[in-house]
C-alpha cells in the first residue's frame, strides 16, 4: 500500500483498500482485516465468504460467536464462548447467501437504526420482520432488551435456514455482554443432543430470565416472502405472587401409522394471564402456538406428546399424553424362497408374485409360500413364462442391470 501511495496514487477516497497476494502457507489465514479500519488482506482467497467476513471486520464487527451453557440456563454465566459458533452468520461459521449479519451486527455497523431494532422498555407484543432478505420492507428487524444495566438480549428472525426448524419457525436470541465487540448466539435448548442446531426460540416457547425479570415468547408467525414476520411477546418484571397455569392434555390412546388425530390442551390461569403452548411430539418439528394440534406418526411404537403451557411471565406447566401407534410393518411372516441368491425387489399382479435378484435370478409364486426359481440362463433362453403378470401395473419392480463385457479392435480402454 505504501509503495502505491509513493507512486502518487491517492487512496483517501476509498473506504477499504484490499491487498491480494498469491497463496502462501507461511501465512496462517485466508483473510485479515483491520477492525473498524480500512485495510484488508487476502491470502490468495477471493471467495465471497472470506471477502464478506473480512469486510465485516472493517465495518466494525468482531466475530459472531455462540455461548455454550453448562446447565439449563442458556445465558449461564459459567458457560464459555465458541469463537465462530454462530452458524447462521457470515461473521461466525455461516455461509452466503444465507448468512446475513445478525440484527445486532447490522445495528452496530450502522445499517439498521433505532427504528429497525427498537429498544423494548415496556411489556407488550412486538412484530419483527426477517432480517435476512434485501427486499424486506417491514421496518422492525429485531428487538433490543436489557438483561441488566450492562448486558442486553437481541431478538431476531431468519428464514434462510429452513433445515433448522426452531430457527425458521422461531426467533434467534443473542446475548450482548458489556465490554465485548461481538454477539453470542444463545441455545434455547442447551441440554439437547443437537448441539445448538435446535437452539432457536420456537413458537410458543418462553425464555425466562427470571432473576432479571425478562420473559420472551414467539407467539405468531406469518407473511409471505420477502416479508415474513413473527410476533414476540416480551414481559418485563419479576411478577411476585405469579401462579403457574394449570391444564391437562387429551387425545386418542391408540392410532395407526399415518393416521392423523387431534390433541388438545385444556388450560386456565388463576391470574388471568394469556397463555402460550409449546408442543413436542418427538418429530423435531415446531407446532403452532395453539391449544389444539393435529398430529400423525410415520413409525409404530409408543410415542409421547408433550406440551408446555406458559403464562409468558415465568410460570409453566408440562402436560403429557402417551399414544400407541400400530404399524403393519412391525409384524412379518418369514418365507423361504428356495434360493440363496440376493433378491432385490418384489412385485405382484393378478395374484402372482415376482421377485428379482442378482445375475438375472427370478422367483415366481402364486401363493407367497411356494416359489419357482429361475436363473439368468432360463431368462435368456425364454423358459420363464409370466402369463397374467406382465399386462398388470405392478406395485414396484426393479429389474437387474446386466453388463456384458465387450472389446472391439482399436477401441479406447478406460
Amino acid at each position: 500500500v505504501q509503495l502505491v501511495e509513493d507512486d502518487g496514487v491517492d487512496l483517501s477516497p476509498y473506504d477499504t483498500v484490499c491487498v491480494i497476494f498469491p497463496y502462501t502457507t507461511n501465512i496462517p489465514f485466508a483473510g485479515l482485516a483491520a477492525l473498524n479500519g480500512s485495510r484488508l488482506w487476502l491470502n490468495g482467497n477471493t471467495s465471497d465468504r472470506v471477502v464478506t467476513h473480512e469486510l465485516g471486520h472493517n465495518y466494525g464487527s468482531s466475530h459472531a460467536s455462540s455461548w455454550v451453557a453448562t446447565d439449563s440456563n442458556p445465558a449461564d454465566p459459567s458457560g464459555y464462548l465458541v469463537e465462530y459458533g454462530n452458524f447462521t452468520d457470515i461473521m461466525g461459521s455461516g455461509s452466503l447467501p444465507a448468512g446475513h449479519f445478525n440484527c445486532w451486527h447490522k445495528n452496530h455497523i450502522g445499517w439498521h437504526g433505532s427504528s429497525n431494532t427498537p429498544f423494548v422498555a415496556t411489556s407488550g407484543t412486538y412484530r419483527i420482520y426477517r432480517s435476512d432478505h434485501y427486499q424486506t420492507s417491514g421496518t422492525v428487524r429485531g428487538l433490543e432488551i436489557d438483561q441488566n444495566s450492562t448486558n442486553q438480549y437481541w431478538v431476531g428472525f431468519r428464514q434462510e435456514f429452513p433445515e433448522y426448524e426452531s430457527y425458521s419457525r422461531g426467533a434467534y436470541v443473542l446475548w450482548k455482554k458489556t465490554g465485548t465487540n461481538r454477539s453470542f448466539l444463545l441455545d434455547m435448548s442447551p441440554q439437547s443432543a443437537a448441539g445448538g442446531y435446535d437452539g432457536g426460540l420456537a413458537l410458543g416457547q418462553t425464555y425466562s430470565d427470571s432473576p432479571h425479570g425478562v420473559h420472551i415468547t414467539p407467539v405468531a408467525r406469518g407473511g409471505q416472502t420477502p416479508n415474513e414476520w413473527m410476533d414476540i411477546t416480551v414481559n418485563l418484571g419479576t411478577f411476585p405472587g405469579n401462579s403457574a397455569p394449570s391444564g391437562s392434555l387429551s387425545g386418542p390412546a391408540q392410532l395407526a401409522v399415518q393416521e392423523r388425530a387431534l390433541f388438545s390442551v385444556s388450560a386456565s390461569d388463576i391470574d388471568g394471564d394469556d397463555l402460550a403452548y409449546y408442543w413436542d411430539i418427538g418429530d423435531g418439528l415446531v407446532k403452532p402456538n395453539t391449544p389444539v394440534i393435529s398430529a400423525a406418526w410415520l413409525s409404530g411404537g409408543t410415542h409421547t406428546v408433550r406440551c408446555v403451557i406458559s403464562d409468558m411471565k415465568g410460570g409453566t406447566n408440562l402436560v403429557v399424553h402417551t399414544v400407541v401407534i400400530s404399524s403393519p410393518l412391525e409384524n412379518w411372516t418369514q418365507r423361504t424362497s428356495g434360493t440363496t441368491k440376493d433378491l432385490n425387489d418384489i412385485a405382484v399382479g393378478n395374484g402372482r408374485l415376482v421377485a428379482v435378484g442378482n445375475n438375472g435370478t427370478t422367483a415366481l409364486s402364486d401363493d407367497g409360500s411356494n416359489w419357482t426359481v429361475h436363473t439368468s440362463a432360463d431368462v435368456w433362453l425364454g423358459n420363464v413364462y409370466m402369463e397374467g403378470v406382465v399386462p398388470v401395473s405392478y406395485t414396484h419392480l426393479t429389474l437387474p442391470t446386466i453388463i456384458l463385457p465387450c472389446r472391439c479392435r482399436g477401441a479406447a480402454e478406460h
